[in-house]
């Protein structure tokens, strides 16, 4: 997965603190080479390095997985999801899915934490292989007519 903003976000904690990549990935125990593709190309690596990329910076390491795209630790998600959100989204989605985030809240964190990186995979997934269609669909519309010029 690849998000351009999780990447900025490293590049600035690690610029703020005035330090190279090869001392970040010293003291977060990464490649150097894996940090460039974070910061370059927004490369979201799995959450356990998120967290040591975040305390190596000094950063907050809730606000880094949620920059990353996942779910935070110390947030309970009935704060993320708090009844006034859960009343707009009624509007917003369909009933089964307003059901299940109120089910949600009554989850432990740890389980909230896996359905979060759960859906997070799955959404990602969905829109990768709509982009994957449309991609192809240019492509033979495109091939189509050159073959009719």
């Amino acid at each position: 997965m690849h998000n351009p903003a999780w990447g900025s976000y490293v590049r600035m904690g690690r610029k703020k603190q005035g330090m190279t990549l090869r001392q970040v990935a010293a003291i977060a125990g990464i490649d150097a080479s894996y940090i460039t593709l974070i910061e370059r190309d927004g490369y979201i690596p799995k959450r356990d390095k998120v967290i040591a990329l975040a305390k190596s910076l000094d950063l907050d390491v809730d606000r880094a997985l949620l920059e990353a795209g996942y779910a935070p630790e110390g947030i309970a998600i009935s704060t993320i999801l708090s009844k006034n959100t859960l009343e707009t989204t009624e509007d917003i989605l369909i009933p089964e899915l307003s059901k299940c985030l109120r089910e949600l809240i009554s989850l432990s964190s740890v389980q909230q934490r896996k359905v979060a990186d759960f859906l997070n995979s799955f959404v990602y997934t969905l829109r990768y292989k709509e982009r994957e269609k449309r991609n192809i669909l240019r492509g033979s519309r495109q091939r189509s007519r050159r073959m009719l010029s």
